[in-house]
């Protein structure tokens, strides 16, 4: 009886309803077969207009570096960091030093860890970012590696504090282990958030791209800003610098690499997935779901796997690396929001392979 009941039920809503879109609205069949969806439309003119795709590569040479340059120049301009970018630094002497503050707030011990809880202060924007440098024991001079956070509700504590976390409390980890560390909180999340354990990514994020200034310009100029703080140490070596992060950290990682000559390795952890692959239809696309990674004009060049920064050669003293190998195609699997996307990275290997280039006692 009742699934007699309910087959009727789902008839009688299905005769009500189709009269009431014909009858009611007169314009639905006129354009039903004329107007595809807005979505439909933006991934058609994405994919006619793009300028590279994953097709094009490997490439010859020469037009591989056109293609670098061009994607260079579009992402710092996107991002408005052509004033941040750290080129032949000399000494510890920081060349954008006149566009952040530093302040030191505290400094304390914690797990045998001696740390400085610092506050970054971005000029142009008057965001204020929770930093932490954590010192290994002694106090020789020794390699220092900027972390950056993943996405997550409390970017800096796990990087410093929680080692069940899915970063590991690294920045701490790498003191333990003889490097000099500085951890950098996630732009609107944790102690950044207006609540604990939250995120304000979506709600602040919006806002930032209406300001003209994306959340991750303003991510980068933190991250950069730690970097110089980090190389400025007493402690710390500032020729033996790296970057690392996890997921969105490895990111932020490459492209700290991208902008600053300091760093002489990148370990970045996580795919770097496509936000629309090429079997994703209209119905199927669930647009972007991290706002972070909105950077206005950069999807004219390409999807966002096209942003990674060029194959450069290691440049380690006393270090054996692998040799880049520029210019190939690397396919993977990877979790983006909600929908497994395919991985492809036209620039092949990072400059370095593996921050073991630059261990404390080389």
């Amino acid at each position: 009886m009742r699934p007699l009941f309910f087959c009727l039920s789902i008839s009688l809503l299905t005769l009500y309803a189709r009269p009431v879109l014909a009858e009611g609205d007169p314009l639905l069949p006129i354009y039903a077969g004329e107007t595809p969806s807005s979505v439909a439309s933006l991934i058609d003119h994405f994919r006619q207009t793009r300028r590279y795709r994953t097709e094009d590569f490997p490439m010859e040479p020469e037009k591989f570096r056109a293609f670098q340059q061009d994607v260079l120049k579009t992402f710092i301009s996107a991002l408005g960091m052509q004033d941040w970018q750290v080129r032949n630094p000399v000494g510890k002497q920081s060349p954008i030093a006149d566009l952040y503050r530093d302040r030191l707030l505290r400094r304390f011990t914690h797990e045998g860890v001696e740390m400085e809880a610092h506050i970054i202060e971005i000029l142009a924007t008057g965001d204020k970012v929770p930093a932490v440098i954590c010192l290994p024991a002694g106090d020789e001079v020794v390699p220092g590696v900027a972390c950056y956070p993943g996405h997550g509700k409390n970017g800096l504590r796990d990087l410093v504090l929680d080692e069940q976390s899915y970063q590991r409390a690294i920045a701490t980890q790498l003191a333990k282990a003889g490097f000099a560390s500085i951890a950098v909180e996630r732009l609107d999340s944790g102690y950044l958030a207006r609540t604990p354990v939250a995120t304000d990514e979506n709600a602040a994020s919006g806002f930032r791209i209406g300001m003209g200034v994306p959340t991750r310009s303003v991510e980068l100029m933190a991250d950069m800003a730690a970097l110089e703080i980090l190389a400025a140490h007493p402690r710390v070596d500032e020729t033996r610098l790296g970057a690392t992060g996890v997921s969105l950290g490895g990111w932020l990682a490459t492209q700290v690499g991208l902008l600053s000559d300091r760093v002489r390795a990148v370990a970045e952890f996580g795919t770097k997935t496509v936000f629309l692959s090429e079997e994703t239809t209209a119905q199927g696309f669930e647009g972007i779901p991290d706002a972070c990674y909105i950077i206005p004009g950069t999807l004219a060049v390409g999807d966002r796997n096209m942003l990674m920064p060029p194959t450069r050669r290691a440049r380690c003293s006393r270090a054996t690396v692998a040799r880049p190998t520029a210019n190939r195609m690397r396919n993977t699997r990877a979790t983006t929001g909600r929908s497994s996307k395919r991985s492809m990275r036209p620039w092949g290997s990072r400059k370095i392979t593996a921050i073991t280039c630059m261990t404390a006692d080389t």
